[in-house]
């Protein structure tokens, strides 16, 4: 099951994730520039469980390196970082389901819209929609 939320509902409860999960975060938005809001969603998907961060857009690299300084300072050996900034929004969403969703039961997309990727989702085998 994939989750949706858009970076303005990180001020309210992150969904109720049922154990491990993987993220996948849209850089392509401009909303989460500011590095206090991305330490934020970053600190919360790890309290929710997150086990794999995969980042999407042309600031991936960035937002990918700034995840894993964040772990390395945390000591978090055990979380995976991938950035994807040439690839296309379907390709990230089968690497997602394929890959990074491989172990966990969960995934939440993080971007500027709550809707921007249940159409991308709904178009490849195994995204499932959560209401």
């Amino acid at each position: 099951m994939v989750h949706y939320l858009a970076y303005s509902d990180l001020d309210r409860a992150m969904p109720e994730l049922g154990g491990p999960v993987a993220a996948l975060l849209d850089c392509e938005d401009e909303r989460h520039r500011g590095n206090g809001l991305l330490r934020t969603a970053v600190e919360s998907l790890i309290e929710a469980g997150c086990v794999y961060f995969v980042s999407f857009g042309p600031r991936a690299e960035e937002v990918h390196d700034f995840i894993d300084d964040l772990l390395a300072y945390a000591g978090l050996k055990d979380i995976m970082t991938t950035f994807h900034d040439e690839e296309t929004a379907e390709d990230v969403a089968n690497f997602f389901v394929a890959i990074a969703m491989q172990k966990v039961r969960e995934g939440l997309t993080l971007s500027g819209e709550r809707n921007r990727w249940e159409g991308v989702f709904a178009r490849i085998d195994g995204g499932e929609i959560s209401p």
